[in-house]
């Protein structure tokens, strides 16, 4: 297997960026409300275009590079269902009506993915510059460990509590409305 080059980094980014001009495009200037046929044709487009991409990974890198993608893609995948669910409650709770929804899940996911790049660069730099900050980390993950399989309870009341300040902090900025019900936030 042959490793990346500047060429398929730089044909990454392409379509990276393309992918996501399209997608603000189409939420922006599309003029149509969404429907279940719109979703799924549109998740089509967009699986299709992930594998596509996975095709031209083997094919410029090789088949094990090929396979490496697709695993790492289905993975992926199959992990980003649950966020639904996820999005579903937010908005539920939240009421962020449903022509706002795209716009809150597309900075949401940028937001997260800037953030997650910032941390994993300070983590590999701080590994990398000072070895003994292993251990912190170590204690951290046991830590968390220990409190996930030992603290069920105070977790949940913890975790009802800070919702609760994270509503009331929240709405002091962005005015929160209570939904009655949750069929309006489904696609039709």
């Amino acid at each position: 297997m042959t490793t990346a080059g500047p060429v398929e980094w730089m044909v990454f980014w392409i379509v990276v960026a393309l992918a996501l001009a399209v997608d603000i495009g189409v939420a922006r200037y599309g003029g149509r409300t969404p429907t279940r046929l719109n979703a799924a044709l549109w998740s089509c487009v967009w699986i299709g275009l992930g594998l596509l991409f996975g095709a031209w990974v083997a094919l410029r890198l090789g088949a094990e590079a090929g396979t490496t993608y697709l695993t790492a893609y289905l993975v992926e995948e199959s992990l980003s269902v649950d966020n639904l669910f996820l999005f579903v409650l937010i908005f539920a709770q939240t009421g962020v009506p449903a022509s706002l929804q795209h716009r809150a899940l597309f900075w949401g996911i940028a937001g997260a993915l800037i953030m997650r790049a910032i941390l994993i660069a300070v983590g590999v730099y701080l590994l990398a510059r000072f070895h003994w900050v292993i251990y912190p980390f170590a204690a951290l993950l046991v830590f968390a460990a220990a409190r996930m399989l030992w603290g069920k309870e105070k977790e949940t009341k913890l975790v009802e509590a800070s919702c609760a300040i994270c509503t009331s902090w929240v709405g002091r900025f962005i005015p929160i409305t209570p939904v009655t019900t949750s069929s309006s936030l489904l696609v039709r």
